[in-house]
C-alpha cells in the first residue's frame, strides 16, 4: 500500500534523514535495484528520463551537457559535491576531448553589421550553461580567473573596443585564441577579404582593383610598407608572368602599358618614382614616352637613321607586325613578310618596296639567299 508523505517531508526532512532512514525505504521501495530513488532523483527532478539499464555515474554527464546542473544543485547536491568527486576521480568530460573545443571555425565579425559570433565548442557550451564550467573551473563564469588566463582580455570585449583594440596588434597571439586573428583583421581592414585565404595572396585583387592608397588611410604608413615586403619576399604580381606583360604584337598597348594607365602609382611601389620617365622605365624604353606627336610619320625615321637607335629598341613594345602594318599595308600579321612578301609583290609589283629601299636592297637580299641555297644543295 503506498504510505503518503507530509509535503514537509518531500521538501525538508527528506534530504536530511535519508541517510539514517534507508532502511525503512528499502523495505518498501526496493532501493537495491537504485531504480526508485534514481527515477525521481536522477529523472524527473532535473528533467531527464532516467535509463535503469544504465548506471547514473554513466548518464548524468550527459545529462549535465544538456540540462546544466541547476537541477542537481538545487534539489540535493552543493558545487563542492561535484567538485569533490572530480577531483578524486579527474574525469575529464568527453567534451573536452573534441577537435573544435578551444577553437572552431572562424570567429570573425561583420564589420560594423554585426558581432563576432563564437563558433568554439567550450564558449557555445559556457553560453548554454555556464554554471556547469563553474563546477571545476571556478566560479565567476567568464570572468573567473581560469578564464582570463587564456583568453587574456575582457569577455566579451566592451562596445568601444573597435576603437581602442589597436593594441592587440603587440600581443596578436592574444587575439589568436579564438579568431584566428590574421582572417579576422582582414575581415574589416581589408575591402574583399576571403576567410580562410591569407591576405597576403587575397590582397592583389583588391589592389588591382582600387590601387594602393586605402591601404594607407588607416593602418599603413606610406609605401614603404609595400616595398619592404615585396623586396624581402621577392613577390612579383602574377600580372607580370602573363605573355603580353612586355609587348604586344599590335599597338593595342602592351598590358603593362594599360595597367600603368589605370593605376600609376602601383608601379611606383617596386619601380621607383617619375611615373614613365623614372630610370626603371628609360632603362628599357629609351626613348621618350610616350612619343612625341608625329612620330609615327617622321620622328622614328629620323631616330631609326640619324641618331642611332637600334630597331630593337622599338621591338621592346612593338614587335615586328606593327611595324609590317605600316611600312607592310597588305602583311599577314601570323606570317613573317620576308615569307610573305612574293604575294604582294606578284600582285603589285615591286615599286611600293622602293618607297623606302634603293632597288639594289631586293637584289642584296635575293642573291645572298640564292647563294645560300646553293651552298645547302
Amino acid at each position: 500500500m503506498e504510505m503518503p508523505h507530509s509535503e514537509e517531508f518531500e521538501t525538508k526532512t527528506h534530504p536530511e534523514t535519508a541517510a539514517t532512514m534507508i532502511d525503512k525505504c528499502e523495505f518498501c521501495h526496493q532501493q537495491s535495484t537504485t531504480y526508485f530513488c534514481d527515477s525521481c532523483h536522477h529523472g524527473s527532478k532535473v528533467d531527464w528520463t532516467f535509463d535503469p539499464a544504465t548506471p547514473w555515474q554513466n548518464q548524468h554527464a550527459k545529462t549535465v551537457v544538456e540540462k546544466g546542473v541547476a537541477g542537481c544543485l538545487g534539489a540535493c547536491h552543493e558545487q563542492q559535491f561535484c567538485v569533490d568527486c572530480h577531483t578524486a576521480l579527474q574525469p575529464l568530460p568527453t567534451s573536452h576531448t573534441a577537435a573544435d573545443w578551444l577553437h572552431g571555425g572562424l570567429t570573425v565579425t561583420s564589420y560594423p553589421d554585426g558581432h563576432a559570433v563564437p563558433s568554439a565548442a567550450h564558449a557555445l557550451s559556457a553560453q548554454k550553461s555556464i554554471d556547469s564550467c563553474d563546477v571545476c573551473h571556478g566560479p565567476g563564469g567568464i570572468s573567473a580567473a581560469f578564464c582570463a588566463n587564456c583568453h587574456g582580455i575582457e569577455m566579451p570585449h566592451p562596445d568601444q573596443f573597435k576603437t581602442n583594440h589597436v593594441s592587440g596588434r603587440s600581443t596578436p597571439q592574444v587575439c589568436a585564441n579564438c579568431h584566428k586573428a590574421a582572417e579576422l583583421c582582414s575581415d574589416c581592414h581589408h575591402k574583399g577579404a576571403v576567410n580562410g585565404t591569407p591576405w597576403q595572396r587575397q590582397h592583389p585583387v583588391t589592389v588591382a582593383a582600387d590601387g594602393a592608397n586605402p591601404c594607407f588611410e588607416k593602418c599603413h604608413q606610406d609605401k614603404q610598407f609595400c616595398v619592404a615586403c615585396h623586396t624581402t619576399l621577392n613577390a612579383v604580381p602574377t600580372s607580370h608572368t602573363v605573355g603580353d606583360w612586355t609587348r604586344r604584337a599590335t599597338d593595342a598597348g602592351a598590358a603593362h602599358q594599360v595597367a600603368y594607365k589605370a593605376a600609376t602609382d602601383s608601379c611606383d611601389y617596386c619601380h621607383g618614382d617619375g611615373g614613365v620617365t623614372a630610370a626603371f622605365c628609360q632603362n628599357c624604353h629609351v626613348l621618350e614616352m610616350p612619343h612625341a606627336g608625329g612620330y609615327a610619320d617622321t620622328g622614328h625615321q629620323a631616330d631609326l637613321t640619324t641618331n642611332g637607335v637600334q630597331k630593337a629598341v622599338c621591338l621592346n613594345c612593338h614587335a615586328q607586325p606593327m611595324c609590317d602594318s605600316c611600312h607592310h599595308p597588305k602583311s599577314d600579321p601570323a606570317q613573317q613578310w620576308v615569307f610573305f612578301h612574293p604575294n604582294v609583290v606578284e600582285t603589285d609589283g615591286a615599286q611600293p618596296c622602293f618607297d623606302c629601299h634603293e632597288p639594289t636592297f631586293c637584289s642584296y637580299c635575293h642573291v645572298n639567299k640564292a647563294a645560300d641555297l646553293m651552298k645547302n644543295r
